[in-house]
């Protein structure tokens, strides 16, 4: 599993489909993008890849960026049971002015592979640009699909 999260003070914020995350804009020179990840089940012993892949509705920044950073190392200490690597930072690409982000919705995709070749992707769809200063997330598991009862009659 492979989760996303945004907070800026406490804990992780797991990020959720429609959740919006924070664009960083710099005077017209330039933007990005913040984030942390958590992932189980991977090898932690050496250096992770991460490739990561925004597209947005919005006019002038289709995409926002399509890269992979130098591979790193998760903290594998800061949270009981996860691997974590926290502000992980993304330019956005393209010349300014930003404010076509503003309330941008987007496809987040970031696929995380390991030493041993294990890959995960997580796929979420969230709105970037907000300008104001996000409310933290609570550090909740996703809800689980509710299962399908049906009685048959006897």
């Amino acid at each position: 599993m492979l989760y996303v999260g945004r907070n800026s003070i406490s804990g992780f914020g797991r990020l959720q489909n429609c959740d919006k995350l924070h664009t960083r804009v710099f005077q017209q020179a330039g933007a990005e993008i913040l984030f942390h990840i958590e992932t189980r089940c991977v090898n932690t012993n050496n250096r992770v890849r991460l490739h990561a892949r925004m597209e947005s509705a919005s006019p002038d920044h289709k995409v926002l960026f399509d890269t992979e950073p130098p591979p790193f190392f998760l903290d594998t200490t800061s949270i009981p049971g996860f691997a974590v690597r926290k502000n992980i930072r993304f330019g956005v690409a393209g010349g300014g002015p930003f404010f076509d982000l503003e309330g941008a919705e987007t496809n987040l995709t970031l696929t995380l592979t390991d030493a041993d070749g294990v890959s995960i992707t997580e796929q979420l769809r969230v709105i970037v640009g907000s300008m104001e200063q996000l409310p933290e997330l609570p550090d909740v598991d996703p809800p689980l699909p509710t299962p399908t009862v049906t009685a048959t009659p006897s």
